[in-house]
């Protein structure tokens, strides 16, 4: 496990270019050097090497994308001393000036990976496909990592040298800042944000239509390993001070099991997630239950194995049995007495109707009054474990 970062911190700024506009990277060099701070050029396969006087260019013999050139300064960074990159991308007209609150939150906050928020300076409220988007990826995040950030979206990021060089990354084209960032919180790493009000959002290298698609082909599937991976209840790859940290492993089962259920095992976590496996297992959530339940529990951060176990208590046929007849009962005004080829078989889709209705119901219910047990067992469990451990004189 690396170190934490105790020297002062200091930033490189990093710009990947691939066949630069001259004005634009004339406007964003000017930007940068006005921030007073060391910075390099990754030329990431342009078909003419670009060279800048009186600053260092590292060029790659081909294109390797937005996610390559971070990890290209990276290293630079580390040799230099440096323990932070900001990955800077192109813009005519270029102003930086809102960087100097992203580097002063890297000061106050050396160990943090520090996300831009972007403000626009000028009052122009973006359209609201952007703000849809946004909020898209704030809630896909929050399903992934249990965390909240203000812009997920913004590649505008402090990255610290040590956790870049840490942490096991796949991508490196345009899904590589979502995968850090998700990565980064699975270790239990501290992200903060803040505004960089007037930083407008260069343009990563440019690419053609076939390589647009398949940025936004490789984004989508990154997204979905990440959701995938996060609802597997396996430990992540923790940041750890601990030297020797407990693991699942099927060698020591039983210590397996008990981290997985002491995970937010406090009475009004584990009743909360009680309540949950309830409620969303009492739904006709047909053939996705389970991945429902992990979904919605790490959403709201809770106990998993006990979401699960608690939803075992909906399984057929005695919660849908009752689900379908209050929803036979609310269509028809009274209850459903035949059960034959004709009920279960042929109108089996009014059976899912008036279990979806009757859930409305009861699924409430049920999921309150499991939850109240569960808290009330919870706590007399919690009660007679201190009274057992407490010494007797």
């Amino acid at each position: 496990m690396p170190e934490a970062t105790s020297r002062k911190p200091s930033a490189l700024l990093v710009i990947p270019v691939r066949n630069p506009d001259p004005v634009a990277l004339s406007d964003t060099l000017a930007a940068a050097r006005a921030l007073n701070t060391e910075m390099c050029i990754v030329d990431d396969g342009s078909r003419e090497p670009v060279t800048i006087a009186d600053t260092r260019v590292i060029r790659h013999s081909h294109p390797k994308g937005w996610g390559q050139a971070a990890l290209t300064g990276a290293q630079t960074a580390q040799q230099s001393g440096a323990t932070h990159i900001i990955m800077i991308g192109m813009a005519r007209g270029q102003n930086l000036t809102g960087l100097a609150g992203l580097l002063k939150t890297v000061d106050q906050h050396p160990d943090a990976l520090v996300v831009g928020q972007r403000r626009s300076g000028t009052g122009q409220r973006r359209s609201w496909w952007h703000r849809l988007e946004q909020r898209f990826a704030a809630t896909l995040f929050r399903i992934q990592t249990a965390k909240q950030v203000g812009d997920v979206g913004s590649d505008i990021c402090a990255y610290p040298v040590a956790t870049l060089m840490w942490l096991k990354l796949w991508s490196r084209g345009t899904a590589f800042s979502r995968e850090v960032l998700v990565r980064t919180a699975w270790a239990g790493l501290e992200i903060r944000s803040t505004d960089i009000q007037d930083v407008e959002r260069g343009t990563t290298p440019p690419s053609s239509h076939t390589g647009r698609a398949f940025n936004l082909l490789t984004l989508v599937a990154m997204n979905i390993h990440l959701t995938m991976r996060s609802i597997v209840p396996w430990p992540h790859r923790r940041w750890t001070d601990n030297p020797r940290p407990q693991r699942l492993t099927i060698l020591h089962p039983l210590r397996s099991l008990k981290r997985l259920i002491l995970e937010n095992a406090s009475p009004r976590g584990i009743a909360l997630s009680a309540a949950l496996g309830v409620l969303l297992g009492t739904l006709p959530l047909l053939f996705v239950h389970t991945v429902s339940i992990i979904m919605a529990a790490n959403f709201l951060r809770l106990n998993k194995p006990a979401a699960i176990t608690a939803s075992q208590l909906c399984m057929p046929p005695l919660v849908p049995a009752l689900c379908i007849e209050i929803g036979y009962w609310l269509r028809h005004g009274h209850w459903l007495t035949e059960i034959s080829l004709r009920t279960l078989g042929y109108e089996a889709w009014d059976r899912v109707l008036e279990w979806a209705l009757g859930s409305i119901l009861l699924a409430p219910i049920l999921a309150g009054l499991v939850g109240l047990a569960t808290y009330t067992v919870a706590c007399i469990v919690r009660h007679n474990l201190q009274t057992f451990d407490t010494p007797t004189n």
